[in-house]
């Protein structure tokens, strides 16, 4: 059993209407899936997962997310979730995919406010999406690594500008952190730098302190 799912594991003993078989199930079919499909990358969603563990999220949460990227590729349809993972799983991906068509434009206050209302819309929907879509950003941050491209630059405006207000707004302030940070490394690498190497070595000089003291 992988990592994530041992964390869940973990958690969902304790909660009475998890079932957790149903989660195994799905994982079993997303992997199979994705092995055969070889065009989507089934350990992002395993790292979307464990970004959320600490929410305690629901099997419907889980299992959306594990088949996100075979629904958007359309090697899912409609009739297939709803009949093998239910309803709920269902408008879970298909708001997700929703918010994959917004377009953001940097200097464009107009289409960050309509980015903004759309995302709050869904969130008074249904809040999973949110809190699902924000993990993916930050994971999908982590992944650019140290690459200085116009895509990570681009990626890191938008966190900056729509994801970490809404963090913000929602008291995630773990994922709210997380993503301002690296969105700040991308947008300015030499304050960024200062700024840690500073922090590192005030820390250093704490630790020193504290060894002193003992």
């Amino acid at each position: 059993m992988i990592e994530a799912l041992k964390k869940i594991k973990d958690y969902s003993d304790s909660l009475k209407l998890f079932d957790f078989e149903r989660l195994s199930r799905a994982f079993d079919f997303a992997k199979n899936h994705y092995e055969e499909t070889e065009v989507a990358d089934f350990t992002f969603g395993l790292k979307v997962i464990d970004k959320l563990v600490e929410f305690r999220p629901d099997e419907d949460t889980l299992i959306a997310i594990m088949l996100y990227d075979l629904y958007v590729l359309e090697f899912l349809k409609d009739e297939n979730v709803q009949r093998d993972f239910g309803h709920d799983v269902l408008e879970i991906l298909q708001n997700l995919k929703k918010l994959s068509s917004l377009h953001y434009a940097e200097y464009n206050k107009t289409s960050q406010a309509e980015v903004l209302r759309k995302m709050f819309l869904t969130m008074a929907k249904d809040i999973r999406v949110v809190i699902i879509w924000l993990a993916a950003r930050l994971c999908q941050l982590e992944e650019f690594g140290e690459r200085d491209d116009p895509v990570a630059m681009r990626v890191a405006k938008e966190t900056m500008h729509i994801y970490v207000p809404i963090a913000a707004r929602l008291g995630i302030y773990r994922l709210k952190i997380q993503l301002e940070d690296l969105a700040f490394k991308y947008l300015d690498r030499t304050d960024y730098d200062s700024i840690k190497e500073q922090i590192d070595s005030f820390s250093d000089q704490r630790r020193v302190a504290i060894d002193f003291m003992v």
